[in-house]
């Protein structure tokens, strides 16, 4: 994204396959400013994931998402479709950071297990 590269998924991960469109992105927004998160490839057969990790408050195509310091991180869903734009929604000077995560689901039962 915006020119910036991870390194490159094992060769016969999930993750290799473009079209499984993996994205793991770390990002940080500063005050009065914001990034556009264009929409995936693949349109809606994607999944994307937003956790709000750091911050107070966070517009997701000015939807504002508000998250008390301290607190766990508040998990959004969209529609990888159409492209969206995150925006830093308060004036104080911390910046906001959220944890996007996207791809094509494996189309395989997922257990989780409770320890």
């Amino acid at each position: 994204m915006y020119g910036k590269r991870g390194l490159p998924p094992p060769p016969n991960s999930w993750a290799s396959d473009p079209d499984n469109e993996v994205g793991v992105q770390h990002i940080t927004i500063k005050t009065n400013n914001s990034i556009i998160i264009p929409p995936a490839t693949n349109g809606n057969k994607i999944n994307r994931s937003f956790y709000f990790i750091e911050g107070f408050k966070l517009l997701i195509n000015n939807q504002i998402i508000n998250k008390s310091s301290g607190s766990t991180p508040v998990y959004i869903t969209v529609d990888a479709g159409v492209g969206c734009e995150l925006k830093h929604g308060s004036n104080d000077s911390k910046a906001v950071e959220v944890l996007m995560l996207q791809g094509r689901p494996i189309g395989e039962p997922v257990v989780q297990v409770s320890v």
